[in-house]
Order: C-alpha cells, then structure tokens, then sequence
C-alpha cells in the first residue's frame, strides 16, 4: 500500500525542515565558540606582549651600556655605530611600550622610566664626545653617572615588569574562566540540540510508522479472514457431497429413519454453518455444527464409530472462530478410518 503523496511530502518537508534547523543551530553554535575562541587567542597574546616589549627594552638597555662601554674602551667606529643603533633601537622600544596603555600606578612608572631613559641618552652621549675631546676627568665622571641612572632604570624596568606580569596573570584567568564557562554552554547548546532532534526523530518516525503498522495488521486480519472463508468453502462442499451420496445409499437401501437423520443434521450443519454471515460464533454453536457432523458421520460409519462429548457448560460462552473443529474433527475421520 503506497502512502499518498501528500502525506509523504508532508513528511519529507518536516525531515528536511529538521534536519536545515538542526545544522544552522550547531553551525551557528560553533562559528561563535570558534569567533570566541580566536578573540580570546588575541586578547591572550596582547596580555602578554606587554612583558615582551619590556624584555625587549631592557635588552635594548644593555646594548646601550655595552656599545657605549665598547667605544669608551676602543673608540671604534663599529661601536660609535652600534651605539646609536642601540639608542635608537632603546627609544622606539620605549615608545611602543607607552602605546600599550598602562595602569595608574604602572603609567607612573613608565613615567619614571621614560624621565631617566632620557637623562640617562643624554650623560651617555655627552660622555662619549668627552672620550672623543679626550676629556679624562669629564668621561670619567660622566661614565660613573651613567651607571648609577642605569642602575635606577634597571629597578624600574624590573619593578615595571612584575605589576605588569601580576596584571597580566589576573587578566589571563579571567579569560580562561570566561572561556571555560562559553565552552560549557557550548557542549550543553549541542547536546540539547542533538537530544531535541532525536526526541522529534523519534516522534515523526512514531507518527509515519503507526499508520503503516495499523495497515499492516488489517492486512494480515484481512488476509486470515480470507484463509479461513477459503477454508470454509472447501470445508462445505466437500462434506455436501459426501452426505448426500450418503443420503441417496440410504434412500435406495430404504433406511428412512437415517435418512431423515441425516436430512436434518445436514440441516442444522449448514444453518450453522451460514450464521447469518457472522465468522466468530460462541463454542456451545461450534460444538452443536460438530455434533450435526458427527451425527452425519455416524450413521455413515455405524459400525465403527461412536464418540462422546465433555465440555464444561461455563465455556460454552466462550468465542472461536466459526468451523475451527471441522478440520481436527475431519481428520481424525480420515486418519482413524
């Protein structure tokens, strides 16, 4: 039986719609968590390039008292060179550590920084040019202070880098947690979704398979009420024609008495064999349709069999379906005699 276009339309545009909406949820779903993610990935890497840049600008210090020492002790042109590579380098690192924004209190030192960065270029150039007038006394002097404003930027730039790693750990746990909640809700968003689509799955291939179920079972209902008249019809003939060879012995051998018995069971037979049509006939009716058959048999078979009933009255109410002996009873005539 083909299901009618309508309905397995019907059916294909709520599969499809399901399955549409389902896919768009979890794409939606993950193109955020992915969104999410990488924006936190970039919120992480800034976190911490601050601490970079300041790396960065202490090793660009160094280079600055190393080269400035190198050319103090040498006065080559290669570390005049490297000097002012240095500085320069030290100054843009300086200025993209401003760029980054700081705290209050970090700002302050920055400033501090920024303040003897300066003063610190300036003594360090004037003490080169002294060591290029030979100027003893003025370089020496100028050296010695270098060094001690260098000993003052170190401690800044150290002090500067442990607030901005604190910082920067507090910010990094807040991410990971905002982050660790957003995949939580994700995992959950997902799972609802799946659990929401086999639920309705479920529900829809329910609704498509009862009708085909219930259509199966009259087919089979329909398919044994057929056996069974298909078996009742060749029951009736059958037996008609056997008795009424019966009947026309007797009537030539001028048994009346069987004849009339036989007339009237044959009777009773098939009036309860037609039953106004009904298949399912109470037990007390079906052993009445086989006493008449047997009654039949009886005088057909007089001196070889007898038989005898013992039914219970209180299952005489009971339903069975109409000629359900006659095959067993049919049988046993045929396999006993």
């Amino acid at each position: 039986m083909k299901r009618p276009p309508k309905e397995k339309s019907t059916v294909q545009t709520s599969m499809v719609t399901l399955t549409v909406v389902t896919s768009v949820i979890i794409l939606t779903v993950n193109i955020v968590l992915f969104l999410y993610i990488s924006r936190s990935i970039d919120m992480i890497n800034r976190v911490y390039s601050t601490n970079v840049i300041i790396g960065e600008l202490s090793d660009a210090l160094n280079q600055v008292r190393s080269s400035m020492t190198d050319y103090l002790n040498t006065k080559s042109t290669d570390s005049m060179e490297e000097y002012f590579d240095a500085s320069q380098q030290y100054r843009d690192y300086l200025s993209e550590l401003e760029l980054t924004g700081q705290g209050r209190d970090n700002a302050a030192i920055l400033q501090d920084i920024q303040g003897l960065s300066d003063t610190y270029l300036a003594v360090a150039e004037e003490t080169i040019q002294a060591k290029r007038g030979r100027v003893v006394e003025r370089y020496n002097a100028g050296y010695e202070r270098s060094e001690r404003i260098y000993g003052y930027i170190t401690a800044y730039i150290y002090n500067l880098n442990n607030e901005q790693f604190k910082s920067n750990s507090e910010k990094y746990s807040a991410l990971r947690a905002s982050l660790r909640s957003l995949t939580f809700v994700t995992m959950f968003v997902i799972i609802t979704v799946a659990l929401i689509n086999i639920l309705i799955t479920t529900t829809m291939t329910k609704n498509i398979l009862d009708p085909v179920r219930q259509r199966e079972i009259m087919m089979e209902t329909h398919l044994k009420d057929a056996e069974l008249k298909y078996l009742q019809a060749q029951i009736n003939p059958h037996f008609l024609y056997n008795t009424l060879d019966s009947i026309a012995i007797l009537a030539e051998s001028e048994r009346s008495e069987d004849v009339v018995t036989m007339v009237t069971s044959l009777s009773t037979f098939f009036r309860n064999s037609l039953n106004n049509g009904l298949d399912i006939i109470s037990l007390g009716a079906e052993l009445a349709q086989a006493t008449s058959y047997l009654e039949i048999q009886k005088i057909r078979y007089s001196d070889i069999l007898d038989y005898s009933m013992d039914v219970p009255e209180d299952m005489n109410d009971i339903t069975v379906p109409k000629l359900i002996l006659q095959p067993l009873i049919e049988n046993a005539l045929y396999h006993g005699i």
